[in-house]
């Protein structure tokens, strides 16, 4: 078997007979085929296609065709064949193997679309413009880049891009110097253009261009430019902050006071930055190169300083160091800091305010703790003496003084007064003379301190020392009053300056002591008038407490003389309706004395007895007692007596005796001013931890107006129910002292024509191991 070609020639008669043929292509299989019909040589199944393209042919039709075959593809031309006489003779046909053209296109295709999907899926934009400076093609990421829809990009000339460029200055960018140009016209590709773009929308976006030439036929010029370009516009912005922030940080570094020095492991300045003063004290451009040791500091200090670059180095940890000599003012921190292993950054600040406000504060501390000892050595006592002594002896010491004086002042005249030995007493005639002029009256009259350096050259100044030539005076006021006047004086010119604001802080201190310690004379004072007046009122106390004593005492007798006789006279003479009023008028004025009698004697004794022993005593108790004292006064009135009293002990710790007192007085008044037919009502229950007691009545009641004055020494209820009503108006009076005598409270209320409730509440007794 022949091997196949890719060509075979063939000629057909009119019927579709191969007649000749050269080649080996299948299925034309050379000689073989000679004879056969063609339609018999093909695939059947194709049979009506083939059928179709050679009897176009058999009837003079030219025919350039591809058909697939069961062997591939093949190219078919088909001749038509005549004879002298111009008869269609044949087909002359040619058919070519078609398979490597299809696999080639193919392939071609399949590299074109490769290249094409890479191109649209690349970050960069890419441009294909032709010699006339068309875009011919472009991708997606060209589109977003530039703002401009695909289809408006394609075809769009350069000169649309070259009006809206910029260059890096901001300036219009030369059209001429336009990458894609540029390449044109030299020939030359371009790389990492930057230029801005003003898209449609406003923005402008910078990009990084690139340029590659195309060739064609032409030798001297591309025949198209192939361009790329990057966005690069955050790129941008990202340099522009940081060059901002650079030139920030570079200004801020300017600003900064501090010096600042990168130095080497040996001392070597390598870098240097510092503002207008020059803290090195050496010319600036000098100081890269130099060192340590170049520095116009004591030796000491240089060995310092390099003692700190390399314990910095050798740690890691930050050293710190203060220093200050003669050369400079002021004081200098220097703070070291390694870089890495060779450099070490030196930050040097001026620290004088720093320093200075420091022993400032320290000043004031000390001066603090001065007035503190001041403070606590005039409060150890309020004698005037002493505090005249530690006052003017402070003064002195802290000023520093030759000589002074304190003095306490009642009005104009000197009070009290303090010299130091050998300084005139300033209560003598001339001292008197010389304080109520010059510098002395000028300080009292303003109550503002005076300073003169030399009192010598003060005109109308008589210093009461012939020696003295600084003074200073300092008034001593405590709450706004004028308490007297500190001295000061020394025999130096300007002894006390730069002293006027303690010596004032101390004088303000002094100005309180002394006048505390005056009060506490006049205190003192006022105490012992005080002590003696009450000696004196106690003893008129004692004699009217005595007197009462005796006048009460002393009328119980002739009050039961009087009682007696007019027993006896009412016996002969009672019978008689005329002498019976009078002995009944005479025996209500009898018992009312003697009523009053024992009232003011129950006062005195409770007034007397402070210090009794108190007894534990059930309240119920005083109750039934007084039923029983009182029911046949109860019963003879024709009233009723209700008692609501607890079942349990109701304890208090008293004086059973008063307490039993308080009780009966108010049963008492119940019952007084109850009428006939009326009730009264004995409580006792427990509340809150008291104990609480009433005697309620239906009585007569007491009008709200004068309700506010029970319970004061003689007053009783005026009305005209009342008149006919003996009493003294001291009942109610002992009951108020009884019980708060016991820590108790009493309780009343009334209502005119209805009746009253009166009672007391007092505290429960509560044994030591509950309270």
């Amino acid at each position: 078997m022949d091997d196949p070609t890719p060509l075979t020639l063939f000629t057909l008669d009119p019927s579709g007979v191969v007649l000749t043929i050269r080649g080996n292509l299948p299925p034309l299989r050379g000689q073989s085929s000679i004879g056969k019909g063609i339609f018999d040589l093909l695939e059947h199944h194709r049979l009506d296609q083939y059928r179709e393209i050679f009897q176009r042919a058999l009837v003079g039709a030219n025919i350039s065709t591809t058909i697939e075959t069961e062997y591939g593809l093949y190219d078919l031309h088909l001749l038509p064949a005549h004879g002298p006489d111009g008869t269609l003779t044949g087909v002359h046909g040619i058919a070519h193997d078609a398979n490597e053209r299809r696999r080639f296109e193919t392939a071609l295709r399949q590299s074109e679309e490769h290249y094409r999907s890479m191109i649209a899926t690349l970050a960069e934009g890419v441009t294909v413009v032709d010699a006339d400076g068309m875009v011919l093609a472009a991708n997606e990421a060209a589109q977003r880049i530039l703002g401009i829809p695909l289809e408006e990009l394609v075809g769009r000339s350069i000169d649309y891009f070259a009006i809206r460029a910029i260059n890096e200055e901001g300036a219009p960018f030369p059209p001429d110097e336009l990458p894609i140009a540029k390449t044109f016209r030299t020939g030359q590709s371009q790389a990492n253009v930057v230029m801005g773009f003003q898209r449609s929308d406003g923005e402008l976006t910078w990009v990084s261009v690139n340029t590659q030439p195309v060739w064609g036929a032409d030798p001297e010029r591309p025949e198209a430019v192939v361009s790329s370009f990057l966005d690069i516009t955050g790129r941008k912005r990202d340099a522009e902050t940081l060059r901002r922030s650079e030139q920030r940080t570079r200004k801020l570094l300017e600003a900064i006071p501090d010096l600042m020095l990168i130095v080497s492991a040996d001392g070597t300045f390598l870098d240097y930055q510092a503002n207008s003063d020059n803290q090195l004290l050496i010319p600036r451009e000098r100081v890269i190169g130099s060192g340590i040791w170049d520095l116009p500091l004591p030796d000491e200090l240089k060995h310092v300083g390099l003692r700190a670059v390399r314990r910095a180095l050798a740690t890691g940890e930050p050293q710190t160091m203060e220093y200050s000599f003669e050369a400079i003012e002021g004081y200098y921190e220097a703070r070291f800091t390694a870089l890495d292993d060779e450099q070490v950054l030196v930050l040097v600040r001026d620290i004088s305010e720093r320093k200075r406000a420091e022993f400032e504060l320290q000043r004031r501390i000390n001066v603090l703790a001065a007035l503190q000892k001041v403070d606590d050595d005039l409060t150890k006592s309020l004698d005037m003496d002493y505090a005249l002594v530690v006052a003017l002896d402070t003064a002195v010491t802290m000023s520093g003084a030759s000589a002074g004086f304190v003095a306490v002042l009642e009005g104009d005249e000197i009070r009290y007064e303090r010299t130091t030995p050998g300084y005139p007493s300033l209560k003598d005639e001339r001292s008197r003379r010389v304080l109520s002029s010059g510098l002395f009256a000028r300080a009292l009259a303003s109550r503002e301190t005076v300073l003169v350096d030399d009192v010598q050259l003060e005109p109308g100044h008589e210093p009461l020392r012939p020696d003295t030539r600084a003074m200073l005076l300092l008034p001593l006021v405590s709450h706004e009053t004028l308490v007297g006047l500190l001295g000061l004086e020394n025999d130096r010119v300007g002894a006390f300056r730069n002293q006027t604001e303690f010596m004032e802080l101390l004088a303000a201190r002094i100005a309180v002591a002394l006048d505390n310690a005056r009060l506490y004379q006049v205190t003192r004072q006022q105490l012992g008038e005080l002590q003696a007046l009450y000696t004196q009122v106690k003893e008129l106390e004692q004699l009217k407490t005595h007197m009462i004593r005796v006048a009460a005492h002393d009328l119980r007798n002739p009050l039961g003389v009087i009682a007696g006789y007019l027993t006896l006279l009412e016996g002969e003479l009672g019978q008689d309706e005329k002498y019976r009023r009078y002995f009944e008028t005479m025996n209500r004025a009898v018992r009312r004395m003697e009523q009053m009698t024992s009232d003011v004697l129950s006062l005195e004794r409770i007034h007397a007895v402070q210090t009794k022993a108190l007894e534990l005593y059930d309240l119920r108790a005083a109750i039934q007692r007084a039923e029983a004292d009182f029911s046949h006064e109860i019963e003879a009135k024709g009233l009723r007596l209700q008692l609501h009293v607890p079942a349990h002990p109701v304890v208090v710790e008293v004086d059973p005796v008063q307490i039993y007192e308080a009780l009966t007085n108010l049963l008492s008044n119940a019952i007084k001013y109850t009428l006939s037919g009326g009730s009264i009502t004995l409580s006792l229950w427990v509340e809150n931890g008291r104990a609480v007691l009433d005697v309620a009545d239906t009585g007569i009641g007491i009008p709200e107006n004068q309700q506010g004055q029970l319970f004061q020494p003689f007053f009783r209820v005026k009305t005209l129910q009342t008149q006919a009503i003996d009493g003294t108006g001291l009942g109610l009076y002992l009951v108020k002292s009884i019980v708060e005598r016991h820590h108790g409270t009493v309780r009343f209320h009334s209502v005119e024509g209805q009746g009253s409730t009166f009672g007391f509440e007092l505290p429960l007794f509560e044994p030591v191991g509950n309270r």
